[in-house]
């Protein structure tokens, strides 16, 4: 007779099937689902859970404690000035908190899954029935689009947004066309997992069918990683069955590269073709084999641009990095400041690995790294070894693409990862291990400040300025929130700050600065500006250092959000400059004045 569920078996059971569902309502929403399930689980399973938990939860505090009050009044101002709740979940503060709620779930579910067999199975068979259905919807979606026929049910889905619509790209029920992809590559490594496994040649027909369907989503969403993923996948595969001479497995192995080979025919046919359906994956990656054979190495450079721009930015912030998904609103000033040709495209870091050590720093990286090295993994003897080969080939596979982007940075994609290593790892935390982690992140807290500290709070990345008619006046922009720091350049003893308010109603920006930087004096002074209205404010610079730059501190009056232009941000005036590279040098100069 069947046992009934228990509590952790049926919140193990709802996130699953919430994993590849809820991001169609909005990717952050899966994040306080997953907590609170997760809570209910602490309550029945309060001993093994908080040992993992407690460090990340320090990690998570230490976050959203520094930046929550570097933020308070651009948080406060979101609240009122948002029509709806979730922007606020945009905000640049609570993304960095995210990451960190996200880390820590990922852990945690990790651990209890790992160690609650009953628990295990049943996010298993929830998970493949949601994915499943996820996968399904997602690439009628994608056909459906491809054909030009309107299904509101199919079309109506609020990620799929006009970027997602002008490039042509699906993006089904996840939270962005990258993440259908790789969701679709993990999901197949799962489905591969079961038909190995599986003696029933039943289940095996079921589980080929649902790789059938894997490939076909990942080649519908229009991710060229998912390709790479297959390709490694396969390749991985055919290694261990050749070191196993493991024959008796040699037939479905074989079926899944004829598949590939059928899909990559198919798709190069369809992509150079007037028509068919036009598979996205193999249409860009055509598009992009055909550029680097005529010579365009755009694509290659590009990504050697980013990791260049990682390095820099990690020598320039080695201890602390320059903050949590900061990356992309620092990268214009450097891009401009090293003279590297990427102009104002902003985007992550598109490698994991450096993407970490730019944003987080050694201390950062150490602590991620301690968190890991101090679990023991090993392998659970009851599970069959060809169903783990299969899961770990797809896990490495992952690790690999992770160079391709930050692709963990999905909460439907971290939290899937979190079930797979689950599924043939189980773990084993070493004697008071956690709280030597927790020291350390305590040891690590006075650096979170400093990193708040020596970056330009409330300023987005560079935009090109719309009142730019003529080489005199200001190129670029760098839209503020309610409460913003930018350094700004001394010559001829002034240093000079120049505001425009992009807004569709007056504001009165306060200005603050200190005219010594060893004196607690500071010069205060209040702007008026009308809609459209442009100002410069100067400041006298210190008489013993007249070269220095200066911190200018600000604070808008009203913010806005300009919804009609589908942006998101709460925004408050914007900073002109005729160089990115301006304010990025001033506060070199300043930073170097100081340590004198």
């Amino acid at each position: 007779m069947k046992s009934s569920w228990n509590a952790s078996q049926y919140c193990s059971a709802l996130l699953a099937a919430c994993i590849p569902i809820v991001p169609a309502f909005g990717h952050a929403l899966l994040l306080p689902i997953a907590g609170a399930l997760l809570f209910v689980v602490w309550i029945v399973d309060r001993g093994s859970i908080r040992i993992v938990a407690a460090p990340l939860v320090l990690l998570v505090a230490l976050w959203s404690v520094v930046l929550g009050v570097s933020e308070y009044p651009n948080i406060v101002d979101a609240f009122r000035v948002s029509k709806s709740p979730l922007v606020i979940l945009g905000a640049r503060s609570v993304e960095s908190v995210r990451l960190a709620a996200l880390l820590l779930l990922f852990g945690v579910w990790m651990f209890h899954w790992a160690h609650r067999p009953q628990s295990r199975a049943a996010a298993l068979q929830s998970f493949l029935v949601s994915g499943t259905l996820s996968l399904l919807f997602s690439s009628v979606q994608a056909v459906l689009r491809v054909l030009h026929i309107e299904a509101p049910l199919f079309s109506d889905l609020p990620n799929q947004t006009v970027v997602w619509q002008e490039l042509d790209r699906p993006v089904g029920l996840f939270s962005d066309p990258n993440a259908f992809g790789v969701f679709a590559a993990l999901f197949f490594t799962l489905v591969v997992a079961k038909t190995v496994s599986s003696n029933h040649l039943v289940s095996r027909v079921l589980y080929i069918s649902l790789s059938v369907l894997s490939l076909c989503g990942g080649a519908l969403s229009g991710s060229r990683t998912f390709l790479v993923f297959f390709v490694l996948f396969l390749v991985l595969q055919l290694v261990q069955l050749f070191r196993t001479n493991d024959g008796s497995r040699l037939g479905f192995p074989f079926i899944v590269f004829l598949s590939g080979v059928l899909l990559v025919t198919g798709g190069l046919y369809f992509t150079f073709q007037d028509e068919g359906i036009p598979l996205k994956t193999f249409e860009r990656v055509g598009e992009s084999l055909h550029a680097l054979y005529y010579g365009d190495s755009s694509l290659i450079a590009d990504r050697l641009y980013f990791s260049y721009l990682c390095l820099l930015v990690f020598f320039q912030y080695p201890l602390t990095g320059v903050g949590p998904l900061l990356f992309r609103d620092e990268m214009t000033s450097f891009a401009y400041f090293y003279e590297i040709p990427l102009g104002l495209w902003t985007d992550n870091p598109n490698n994991s690995y450096l993407g970490l050590l730019a944003e987080l720093g050694l201390l950062g990286v150490v602590a991620l790294c301690l968190s890991v090295f101090l679990i023991r993994f090993y392998r659970q003897p009851k599970e069959e070894e060809s169903f783990q080969r299969t899961i770990r080939s797809g896990l490495v596979a992952y690790l690999a693409i992770l160079f391709f982007g930050p692709h963990y940075l999905f909460p439907e994609i971290t939290l899937t990862v979190a079930l797979l290593i689950a599924l043939v790892c189980s773990m084993d935390i070493r004697s008071h291990s956690y709280r030597i982690l927790s020291l350390f992140l305590i040891l690590c807290f006075p650096f979170v400040p400093l990193m708040v500290a020596q970056k330009e709070m409330g300023l987005f990345h560079w935009e090109e300025n719309p009142n730019s008619t003529n080489e005199e006046q200001m190129k670029f922009a760098r839209w503020s929130s309610k409460n913003f720091r930018v350094w700004t350049r001394c010559e001829s003893r002034n240093a000079e700050l120049h505001l425009r308010n992009g807004q569709p109603r007056d504001i009165e920006v306060s200005l603050q600065t200190m005219e010594n930087p060893f004196s607690p004096s500071e010069r205060t002074e209040t702007v008026r500006l009308g809609s459209g209205g442009e100002q410069s404010v100067s400041f006298p610079c210190p008489k013993n250092a007249p070269h220095q730059g200066i911190l200018v501190r600000g604070q808008v009056s009203k913010s806005w959000q300009p919804l009609e232009y589908g942006d998101s941000r709460v925004l408050g005036v914007q900073i002109l400059a005729a160089n990115p590279a301006d304010s990025f040098v001033a506060r070199q100069i300043d930073n170097e004045f100081r340590k004198r």
